[in-house]
């Protein structure tokens, strides 16, 4: 839209001109070009205003990709965890079924991973968080595609 704007400014500088070659009034000349030159410089300045915002849009998706990447390997570890846990659990009944309830409490392991899995969960959730944040900024930059070159 910027770019559309800069050249409706260049054409009227152009007819400015153009009125002036063949009609020599010098009136027109003036208030055209004036004219042309402060859409022209608006679109200018509004397009490198716009523009430095938008530049951030170029490693979003890498960013995403990140926080993707980082909780696939989380719930990779989180499945290998629970994986190996439900065997032993499954393990552990089969070989004491008569035993008493106090027994099997004190057969059970203290999962010390329990803390691990916790905290994967928590990165888990703020990775989740961050990756929402991100697609969300990154539908604000459709609106100054848009006013840069009609994109997104």
């Amino acid at each position: 839209m910027l770019i559309v704007i800069f050249v409706i400014g260049l054409l009227i500088l152009g007819v400015g001109i153009f009125i002036y070659l063949k009609q020599g009034d010098e009136a027109i000349y003036c208030s055209l070009n004036t004219i042309g030159i402060i859409i022209s410089s608006l679109a200018i300045i509004v397009g490198i205003a716009v523009s430095t915002e938008y530049v951030p849009i170029i490693t979003i998706d890498d960013k995403i990709e990140i926080y993707k990447n980082e909780n696939f390997k989380i719930e990779q570890q989180i499945s290998v965890i629970v994986d190996n846990y439900m065997e032993h659990e499954s393990e552990t009944f089969k070989n004491v079924k008569d035993k008493d309830a106090i027994s099997l409490i004190s057969m059970f392991p203290e999962l010390k991973s329990d803390k691990l899995v916790a905290k994967q969960i928590n990165i888990y959730v703020k990775n989740n968080k961050k990756i929402k944040a991100l697609e969300c900024e990154k539908l604000r930059y459709r609106i100054y595609a848009w006013w840069l070159f009609f994109g997104h």
